[in-house]
């Protein structure tokens, strides 16, 4: 059976001063009477919806009397219509899987082995311990023309 959330129930309260609590009525369907399931809620006119009511994918109609320190009660209040809540369909297909088949929150299969190709991009750029090329390197036979022309130009003077 599924979990529903708890929900509470309001009402407004009874202007009669020998009021000593409040009944709750409930019937599966879409008409509730003095005939049905009841449970004695007290002198409140909030609650969450009894665990005894049980809650499916039926409708349920829910009424609320107050009674006095007789035991009288008064005309029940009811919902305007049913109430029904009906949980989420279940997930499927769960299975389990290996560790490198596993995918993470909402991805997709190509979304993972995308951002794994980035992912050991990136661990290959940090893993290369080697120093940065020079954009404009100088090679020995440059370096040498360099040196023999400041040479040559200093043998004029």
């Amino acid at each position: 059976m599924a979990r529903l959330r708890k929900c509470k129930l309001y009402w407004a309260a009874s202007e009669t001063e020998d009021i000593v609590g409040y009944k709750l009525y409930w019937a599966k369907g879409t008409t509730v009477s003095y005939d049905c399931e009841s449970i004695a809620v007290g002198k409140v006119n909030e609650i969450p919806i009894p665990e005894c009511v049980r809650l499916s994918d039926e409708p349920v109609m829910l009424g609320i009397t107050a009674v006095d320190i007789d035991g009288n009660e008064s005309d029940m209040t009811t919902l305007e219509a049913p109430f029904q809540l009906k949980p989420p369909a279940p997930p499927q297909c769960l299975r389990i899987a290996p560790a490198d088949e596993f995918v993470v929150g909402t991805q997709t299969a190509e979304e993972a082995i995308e951002l794994e190709v980035i992912q050991q991009l990136i661990d290959e750029l940090e893993d290369d311990d080697s120093p940065a090329e020079d954009p404009h390197p100088v090679s020995e036979r440059d370096e040498e023309e360099e040196v023999s022309a400041q040479f040559d130009i200093g043998s004029l003077f």
